[in-house]
């Protein structure tokens, strides 16, 4: 009786002792997943945040989290990329961790679009939210988490939401590691618009000081910037125009007389409201000195011009095999207008200059450009 008595005394205290271990296994298992970011769906402000039991209680306002993007929009296309940097400041703190989602409302549980980190920083994806795998260095009390949002092909607004913690670095979570959220930012998806840049296509030759239309065609864009680049695309460093009503489709440019010639030279077009939408120039065109009409070889061999003189239109012909790049100067060497001639092709000039405006009676001249050759046509126009 005694024997047994001992023995089931034994096994008790052994099944108290497995029960023991078991409960402190959970215990670190839990402390250690916190301190390893596996825990998500800490975005809501309307959650218990990071205060489940592992961190202060409440969210601090020495904590700051703030978020910025790499082109400073909030706004994008569908299925269109945006980066940003999630900063997370607290002085005296030592490491720091992140939840980070993107969501259908302020407070629900939905993700919408895709989340991913940047190379090296130390992030994961875990039930469509990302999160730290482990504590992260501060320097200086501040810390950085970089990642992408790809749009969802639908339309939309939507909410960036984030929460960051600073702990003190003592490899235990307590009320000593406080931690705040980001407040809630608005992301715009709006439906993907289109620019295609109809004027300059590539191959014209505009001089310094002269007034040329740049055109495009548009859908889904309010306004638009037009950007210059004189190395072939590499950079547009040259702003022609901004915050241009992009329904226009077309803008008069009057060319800077100082502006470097080159061969190289392209436009861009830009949707003002999202920069992911933009189109450029199909090929380089050229900026060349202005030179008098008078100079010309006079020639008319590779085209032909009917009826000239004119009074309401005239017609260009080509009579080559090789496209015509045709400008029409006025008698002080300005560009006009311009056409362009493919092989064996007839057109009709109304006699308006680039803006539209009906041209006075006078002379001008038709320059032509093909197979780098140049000749020139008088016309006469009577009113």
């Amino acid at each position: 009786m005694n024997i047994f008595y001992t023995l089931t005394n034994a096994k008790q205290r052994l099944i108290v002792s497995s029960l023991i271990i078991i409960v402190f296994f959970l215990i670190a298992n839990s402390a250690s997943a916190n301190k390893n970011g596996t825990k998500t769906g800490l975005t809501s402000n309307t959650s218990q945040g990071c205060g489940q039991g592992c961190h202060a209680n409440s969210a601090s306002s020495s904590v700051k989290v703030s978020i910025t993007s790499d082109n400073g929009q909030f706004t994008t296309s569908t299925n269109s990329v945006l980066i940003f940097t999630l900063t997370i400041d607290c002085p005296g703190k030592v490491t720091a961790g992140c939840d980070i989602a993107v969501k259908t409302t302020t407070t629900g549980a939905t993700n919408i679009g895709t989340l991913a980190q940047e190379t090296g920083q130390g992030l994961q994806l875990k039930s469509g939210e990302l999160t730290h795998t482990s504590p992260k260095t501060m320097t200086n009390g501040s810390v950085i988490f970089r990642f992408s949002w790809t749009a969802p092909a639908t339309a939309g607004t939507y909410y960036l939401r984030a929460i960051g913690n600073a702990t003190n670095g003592n490899n235990s979570e307590d009320s000593g590691d406080l931690w705040n959220w980001l407040s809630v930012t608005t992301l715009t998806v709006t439906s993907a618009g289109s620019i295609a840049v109809t004027s300059p296509k590539g191959g014209e030759l505009w001089d310094q000081g002269s007034i040329h239309g740049i055109s495009w065609t548009s859908s889904g864009v309010s306004t638009c910037k037009i950007e210059l680049s004189s190395d072939g695309g590499s950079t547009y460093p040259t702003i022609i125009a901004s915050t241009v009503n992009a329904a226009l489709g077309l803008y008069n440019w009057t060319i800077p007389s100082g502006l470097v010639t080159g061969a190289q030279y392209k436009i861009k077009i830009t949707d003002e409201s999202n920069i992911a939408t933009f189109a450029t120039s199909a090929a380089n065109f050229s900026i060349t000195k202005p030179s008098s009409v008078f100079d010309q070889v006079i020639s008319s061999e590779n085209f032909r011009t009917f009826p000239n003189p004119a009074t309401e239109a005239i017609s260009f012909e080509s009579l080559t095999g090789s496209n015509i790049y045709l400008k029409i100067m006025d008698i002080f060497g300005l560009t006009v207008t311009e056409i362009e001639l493919k092989p064996g092709e007839k057109l009709e000039w109304n006699l308006c200059d680039l803006s539209g405006k009906s041209l006075p009676a006078g002379i001008y001249y038709a320059i032509t450009y093909y197979d780098d050759k140049k000749s020139l046509q008088k016309i006469t126009i009577v009113k």
